[in-house]
């Protein structure tokens, strides 16, 4: 067993884990969005939350230097890690070395396959956890959506920001398209908040930890995609009014667009951020599809 497997070396603090990097001749990649999370509070809490055991995988997204993968691991009855960097290699094999339960994946994240790769490696629940950079965590979490009822859950690391547009009401300044999109798919939960100091390097950004639980059938009554066409159409041109915004969208008359609107009890003067999931659901069943489609 290595130091770094031991009891006490599992979760690293800042000046291990800098010690880890430079021995192996790392550093944190500006480019790739690299904040390494050095708060062992924190790792443990999220350790808890993805709640792991000998029955389930573990999917990892960009684990880096391990921060997360050996804690997880020494719970997990299997784990595999998609890393993008492959000059984590050495480090990671020095560090996971009492854990031949995990495999190391060197692929995009944006580019796997997840129900594939859920369906040849996973034996039992499949969970997810992620520290996702802020230039791709939109990206991503959209295609672990798309996705479905692949995983049991995902505890995911993002912007502050990122976790509020996630969590939006409507009628909430921050509500918008990634919101309806998230929790059309999901029960969202946001677990807590981390500050700056609790990642090295520091980022200029808050930090939050969101589990999401996701849906195995939508929740209101409605084709997904319909609904999410909507819902881009109207958040388009978020400063118009709802019946604005779709008629320029759909290239109709703005009075038949008013019209489709009041038969499902829309005002057509509310704009996109104040309707409900339900709403958006009823507008989807009445609006046109575009022409060629089924």
């Amino acid at each position: 067993m290595t130091e770094d497997a031991s009891a006490d070396g599992l979760v690293l603090d800042r000046a291990r884990l800098r010690a880890l990097l430079e021995r192996h001749g790392l550093g944190a990649r500006q480019s790739f969005g690299q904040h390494y999370l050095v708060d062992g509070g924190a790792v443990r809490r999220i350790v808890e939350a993805v709640a792991a055991d000998e029955r389930s995988t573990v999917f990892e997204i960009g684990p880096g230097p391990g921060v997360l993968t050996a804690p997880l691991a020494a719970r997990a009855g299997r784990v595999v890690a998609v890393e993008l960097d492959r000059s984590f290699e050495p480090l990671l094999r020095e560090r996971l070395a009492a854990f031949p339960h995990v495999r190391l994946l060197w692929q995009d994240a944006l580019a796997v396959d997840w129900p594939a790769l859920v369906a040849a490696e996973a034996s039992g629940p499949a969970k997810l956890a992620a520290n996702l950079p802020y230039n791709v965590a939109g990206p991503l979490l959209a295609r672990l959506y798309a996705a479905g009822g692949t995983f049991e859950r995902l505890v995911v690391m993002v912007q502050k920001e990122v976790a509020e547009r996630m969590a939006a009401p409507p009628g909430s300044r921050v509500y918008g398209f990634f919101s309806v999109l998230t929790q059309l798919h999901a029960k969202v939960e946001r677990l807590f908040t981390l500050k700056p100091g609790a990642f090295w390097p520091s980022p200029k950004v808050e930090s939050a930890v969101v589990r999401l639980w996701p849906r195995p059938a939508p929740p209101v009554d409605a084709d997904p995609q319909e609904l999410l066409r909507v819902a881009r159409a109207a958040f388009g041109q978020r400063r118009k009014t709802l019946a604005n915004a779709l008629a320029a969208a759909a290239g109709a008359p703005k009075a038949e667009v008013e019209a489709m609107l009041r038969a499902v009890g829309v005002d057509p003067r509310r704009r996109a951020e104040t309707l409900s999931l339900e709403e958006f659901a009823a507008i989807a069943t009445a609006w046109p599809k575009p022409a060629g489609t089924a």
